[in-house]
C-alpha cells in the first residue's frame, strides 16, 4: 500500500523555503506542510543534508503530506551549508546547536472542551483534538558527544526527568550521536 493510498482526513498546504536564522545569525531553509483547519498542531522536524525536496519529501504526495495529513505539522529542513541553507555543513556538528532555546511538550488534549491524556482512536475525534504543551526551558550547549549525566547541560536532564514524569516509565538509555559509544546507561534496564 502507497502513502497516497494511506492519506489522512486533513488536507494539506506547502510553504516552500521558509527560512528560519539560527542564534548565530545562519539562515536555513525549510518547507512546513501544514493539516488545514488546525489551529494547534504537534510538530515533527526532519533535518536533512539531502534536500528537502530531493528525496523521499519530493513533490508528490509522500512522508511529510502523509504525516500533515494526518494532523501533524511537518517540517523539512536543509542542514547548514546544504541546499540553499546557509553556514558550513560538517556532519553531526552543528545540527546539536541549531535549537532548543525552549521545547514544547505535548502533555494531553483537549477534545470537546475536555482534557484527556491521550490521542483518542477515532479519525473523527482525532480531527477534533487540540494538543496540550508544556514549555520547557531548552539548552544552548551542545549534546552530541556526551558520554555521562556529567557531559550533559543541567537543562537538558531536567528535560530527561520531565519526559519520565510525563510517561510513567524511566529512560534506561540516552543516545547522544549517531556513535554507539555516544550513549549514556542511565539505569541498567535489567537490574530490579
Amino acid at each position: 500500500m502507497s502513502l497516497s493510498d494511506q492519506r489522512g482526513p486533513f488536507a494539506v498546504s506547502r510553504e516552500r523555503d521558509i527560512v528560519m536564522t539560527t542564534r548565530d545569525g545562519k539562515r536555513l531553509l525549510a518547507d512546513i506542510y501544514r493539516p488545514t483547519g488546525i489551529e494547534s498542531a504537534p510538530v515533527l522536524l526532519r533535518r536533512t543534508p539531502y534536500g528537502n525536496r530531493n528525496n523521499d519529501l519530493a513533490e508528490t504526495f509522500t512522508e511529510a503530506d502523509f504525516y500533515a495529513s494526518h494532523g501533524y505539522l511537518t517540517v523539512v529542513q536543509n542542514t547548514r551549508g546544504r541546499f540553499g541553507s546557509e553556514g558550513v555543513w560538517y556532519p553531526f556538528v552543528y545540527e546539536a546547536n541549531d535549537g532548543f532555546d525552549a521545547i514544547e511538550v505535548c502533555t494531553g488534549y483537549m477534545l470537546d472542551g475536555k482534557e484527556i491524556d491521550h490521542l483518542p482512536a477515532g479519525e473523527g475525534a482525532q480531527a477534533r483534538v487540540v494538543p496540550v504543551y508544556e514549555t520547557i526551558e531548552g539548552w544552548k550547549e551542545p549534546t552530541a558527544n556526551a558520554r555521562s549525566w556529567a557531559d550533559l547541560p543541567a537543562q537538558a536532564i531536567k528535560y530527561v526527568r520531565r519526559v519520565e514524569e510525563l510517561v510513567g516509565c524511566p529512560i534506561a538509555l540516552l543516545s547522544t550521536s549517531p556513535e554507539r559509544e555516544d550513549t549514556i546507561l542511565v539505569q541498567n534496564p535489567f537490574e530490579a
